[in-house]
């Protein structure tokens, strides 16, 4: 499954990378990690700090499917508001999974400072600007803002005078500003956990598709397609959308979603502080900067996901996703660099799903769709490594399948 198409800004920036082997024998390794993107980065990554084998399979090259299309923004908000969230699972759970969030970006921050420095991933705080689309959300932002000020959370309320100030073309009334969020280049944190994994004793194959898998009393016996064997206890699945095959129930609503990346502009700050921007319209314009001065425009969201339809709609939504910041930002010119489009996935409550199925035994799934994904990858990564060794959070089951 091609999951976005060939134009990637991170691929673009980095120039060469990392080609690892392909499996060539027999291997016995006690957990396996199938997807090499920035999930098995960090799933790997977590399970090696705990002193566990750990062997990473990609069917393609490392990271080169959807980590390389992801815009990185990274905020605790999903989404879903947690207004709605609390209709569907309770108050309590519902700030359960936005701290759980809240708490990602700053391991994530701290990650960055474990395998390199947060300038080598483009790591940088940003504030996050959510504004209200149309007239009729604003009382919606403003339960949104007192439910999270209940609870702890670090925003404000952003009235239309402070709004017109900061960005004068936006036709809203009313914003929420959130203190902690942040931006990076997952490709490059993605690499660089590999090669700390690598130089702990793990081992990553690129190219090594898997095309078997049969359990045993103990664990699973993986086939690829060249016909070697992996042996291994258990099997944490963290290929992306293309994990979808692996279950026998959909779990996710499939969407094409298109971004482009602008050349860089010489006057810094872009806007107000280069805050994230996303809005309270489904599907959402979202915007960032990045650390080199280039914008990036995310949107336009259609329904269903065909790989050749939607390299084909990529120049007409790219058009409509510059129209939608001319409208906003008409004194800021857009430059277009590059433009792609790829898969995106919501799930019914916004929520990833994390853990295992019965009907593939021996088995965990990591599978964090929405507009989150990197941060649900981390939460992924510590619960599934916790679960395995036999301590699990109540967290667990929060997003768990079936629930």
């Amino acid at each position: 499954m091609n999951v976005r198409t060939e134009n990637s800004p991170w691929l673009q920036q980095s120039g060469s990378w990392p080609v690892y082997p392909s499996l060539e024998n027999d291997l016995t390794t006690e957990l396996v990690v199938m997807g090499g993107g920035i999930t098995g980065a960090l799933m790997a990554w977590h399970l090696r700090e705990a002193g566990l084998e750990v062997t990473v399979v990609d069917a393609r090259q490392a990271g080169a499917g959807s980590t390389a299309a992801s815009t990185a923004m990274l905020q605790y908000e999903i989404d879903t508001p947690l207004t709605e969230l609390s209709r569907h699972i309770g108050e309590q759970q519902a700030v359960r999974c936005y701290k759980r969030c809240e708490q990602a970006i700053l391991k994530i921050e701290a990650l960055c400072g474990a395998v390199g420095q947060a300038a080598d991933f483009d790591f940088e705080r940003r504030p996050s600007f959510y504004y209200a689309t149309h007239p009729a959300d604003v009382p919606g932002l403003q339960q949104e803002y007192a439910l999270r000020r209940k609870h702890g959370f670090a925003l404000d309320y952003i009235d239309a005078p402070t709004c017109h100030e900061w960005f004068p073309h936006l036709p809203t009334q009313a914003a929420l500003y959130t203190h902690l969020a942040a931006q990076m280049d997952p490709f490059r944190l993605a690499q660089a956990l590999h090669a700390a994994n690598a130089a702990r004793g793990g081992r990553i194959y690129s190219h090594t598709p898997i095309v078997g898998m049969e359990p045993t009393a103990d664990g699973l016996t993986l086939t690829t397609d060249t016909g070697c064997r992996i042996y291994t206890r258990r099997l944490i699945i963290a290929s992306g959308y293309e994990s979808l095959r692996y279950l026998s129930k959909p779990v996710v609503q499939l969407h094409a979603t298109y971004a482009a990346l602008s050349k860089p502009l010489a006057a810094q700050p872009i806007w107000h502080e280069n805050a994230l921007i996303w809005e309270t319209a489904r599907p959402y314009l979202y915007l960032r900067t990045t650390a080199d001065g280039r914008i990036i425009l995310g949107g336009q969201d259609a329904p269903g996901y065909d790989p050749q339809h939607t390299r084909e709609q990529v120049p007409e939504r790219t058009q409509a996703l510059i129209r939608q910041f001319e409208a906003i930002f008409p004194d800021i010119p857009f430059e277009l660099e590059t433009a792609w489009g790829g898969a995106f996935g919501n799930t019914a409550d916004g929520l990833p799903y994390i853990g295992m199925v019965p009907e593939r035994p021996h088995t965990y799934f990591a599978l964090g769709f929405g507009g989150n994904g990197i941060i649900y990858s981390v939460m992924a990564a510590e619960l599934i490594r916790d679960h395995y060794l036999g301590r699990p959070s109540p967290d667990y089951d929060l997003f768990r399948f079936g629930r």
